[in-house]
């Protein structure tokens, strides 16, 4: 994995979860990394997105030198989007853009929807992607963009919170 980490400057950890705890805490962990959360993309069902709010707004994650701790910060932007067979994702972050930049560009990657072509843009191995995509329907997605010397913290920052699965790949 390292050797195609090298490739780039950059890389994505992308890591499905079965909870929306799970995912406030990953992010947590990630900000208290030092990892910037506007690096993070969230995407969750619509139906869940208030049960992800309230994940975020309740959980804290004990900073490491003292202090009081926070939640961490729901980002305020997101796009909801509708795939046949999971239904409506809300988008948040950098993913959400190049989610738009999909759309408006007409990029169509046959056999894909558009969650799938932008994850494919992100570096995702389209034998890959399908996993993803069907994930969806019932879990939770974290994409953590990061720089090369953020990949090892990110990872165990993200592992930290049990994750169901975590990749890591370059953006391409």
């Amino acid at each position: 994995m390292r050797s195609d980490r090298a490739m780039s400057k950059k890389a994505n950890i992308l890591a499905l979860f079965h909870n929306h705890e799970q995912v406030a805490e990953a992010v947590g962990r990630l900000e208290q990394a030092g990892i910037d959360i506007k690096k993070l993309s969230v995407i969750t069902g619509e139906r869940q997105l208030q049960d992800v709010q309230r994940a975020f707004t309740s959980t804290s994650v004990k900073p490491a030198k003292g202090g009081e701790s926070t939640p961490p910060v729901w980002p305020s932007k997101a796009v909801v989007i509708w795939i046949p067979g999971v239904g409506r994702l809300v988008v948040t972050g950098p993913l959400m853009n190049t989610l738009v930049e999909t759309l408006e560009g007409a990029v169509v990657v046959k056999g894909l929807s558009a969650v799938g072509a932008a994850l494919l843009r992100l570096g995702v191995p389209r034998r890959k992607v399908s996993r993803y995509e069907v994930g969806l329907a019932t879990d939770d997605l974290l994409v953590a963009h990061v720089d090369l010397r953020e990949v090892d913290r990110a990872y165990a920052s993200i592992d930290m919170a049990k994750p169901t699965e975590t990749e890591v790949v370059n953006n391409l």
